[in-house]
């Protein structure tokens, strides 16, 4: 049920309201337990769920045109908050840095790969366990192996450069989102010292 719709200078608010937490059976105000407000600012269209008693936030999603933007959080999972950060700009390139992951450095042999904590079997449980399937590629029967142009800090930070190769929007910001996400990396190390590298990372979706 939609209570209001005020627009104020290019802001829209509505807001609804539910019977239940994952908005399946719409309510009136008086027998709700749960209210949306939902607010198209700039172009930028925000969702937050609230409980109506307590006011806590049961969740909060934003879109950008059609792909979803900034940080999203959900507390509708057995009081575990699962946080999805959109908070990065969709860049696409296919220029590959010559010689593969370290500019300037491709003949050192010296050089120590960067690696995710636990190794190559580490990183592809991460990946499992934090990559969701966006809903309009299940729906279409989209797959295929996303490849991401990711560069570790010398901190261990990973930060996402670019799609080398995509297969469709929704899958390609889901592969960075999930790179973007990732805990620390081990940094690569020239003779013992930490420094950046840069790799193209493939990542795959496949319907069952």
């Amino acid at each position: 049920m939609v209570l209001q719709g005020v627009s104020l200078l290019g802001q829209q608010t509505d807001t609804l309201y539910f019977k239940d937490k994952w908005k399946s059976k719409e309510a009136s105000q008086k027998k709700a337990k749960y209210f949306e407000v939902r607010t198209v600012i700039g172009g930028v269209k925000k969702q937050t769920l609230y409980s109506v008693h307590g006011k806590d936030i049961i969740s909060h999603q934003e879109y950008k045109g059609d792909l979803p933007a900034g940080v999203w959080t959900d507390n509708r999972y057995q009081g575990r908050t699962r946080t999805l950060d959109y908070s990065f700009e969709l860049k696409y390139s296919d220029t590959k840095i010559k010689g593969g992951i370290y500019p300037g450095q491709e003949n050192n042999t010296n050089i120590e790969k960067a690696t995710f904590p636990g190794g190559a079997e580490a990183f592809y449980q991460y990946v499992g366990k934090t990559m969701r399937y966006p809903a309009y590629a299940r729906r279409n029967g989209i797959q295929g192996k996303v490849h991401i142009h990711i560069k570790v800090t010398k901190d261990g930070n990973v930060q996402f450069l670019s799609i080398y190769k995509g297969v469709n929007k929704f899958l390609d910001q889901e592969a960075a989102r999930v790179l973007v996400q990732s805990p620390d990396w081990i940094p690569a190390r020239n003779n013992g010292e930490p420094i950046d590298s840069y790799y193209i990372i493939p990542l795959t979706f496949k319907l069952a």
